[in-house]
Formats: C-alpha cells, structure tokens, sequence
C-alpha cells in the first residue's frame, strides 16, 4: 500500500509479508510461520535522491512435530533509508537497529531476540530497470 502526498514527494509505503517454512533434522519435521509488516516514510530532496525512514514488525510461531502451535519471538526494528533512482537503476540502503523484541530465554537483559535477527539489520536493494 501507498500514499503519497506534497505532489508526490512524501510516501508512505507499507507492506505485509507472511513467510511459511519447513525443515526436517534427525527425521523430526517442524514448520514455522512468520508475518512481517514493514512501513515507511520517503521524502524526494530531488528528481534522483530521497531520504526516509523504515521498520518492521516481525513475530514468528513454530509447530514442533507432533506438538501445537507455539509463539516463538517478536522483534522491532527501525531506522534511516537513503536512495538513489534514475532512468536505468535505483539503489536504497537502510540501517535498521532492533529496538525491542522478546526475550530468548529468562536470563536475557536485553530486551530484544537476538537467537533469528541481529543487533542491526543493514540492507543495500538495487533494481536495474531492462
């Protein structure tokens, strides 16, 4: 979904994601699914660069085999975006600290799951246009 405003040079982009996955170790199946809301803010400074801001929920449940569906972890992250776009190819890089998620195990202080994400999520999407 989108929504743009000041003659297009202010965005607001959300998309939802739903992932499902199995894996098999030691003749034991498990399936897993998770669902992740991503939404930003993009503002043109130009006809080629615009700065935003993005994030994304992400909350994830497993099925052990032979058992029920369980919650498994959520986590936040959240940060700047830069981009880059002309007639032939666009470049948009994002650093994306995790700013909360539950806890691996009743030990951890942190305050954020690091056991499936890391502490900052840097992602580079480059499209060529043909």
């Amino acid at each position: 979904m989108q929504k743009s405003a000041l003659d297009g040079r202010l965005q607001w982009l959300n998309n939802f994601q739903l992932e499902a996955e199995t894996t098999r170790a030691d003749g034991e199946r498990e399936y897993a699914v998770t669902t992740r809301i991503r939404s930003g803010v993009n503002y043109a400074l130009n006809a080629n660069w615009h700065i935003g801001l993005e994030g994304f929920w992400d909350f994830e449940v497993l099925k052990p085999d032979g058992d029920e569906w369980e919650f498994d972890h959520w986590d936040l992250f959240a940060g700047p975006a830069i981009g880059y776009t002309n007639q032939q190819w666009s470049a948009r890089f994002t650093l994306m600290p995790q700013i909360a998620g539950s806890r691996e195990d009743n030990t951890s202080k942190t305050g954020r799951h690091l056991a499936d994400h890391e502490k900052v999520n840097a992602r580079l999407v480059v499209s060529y246009r043909f």
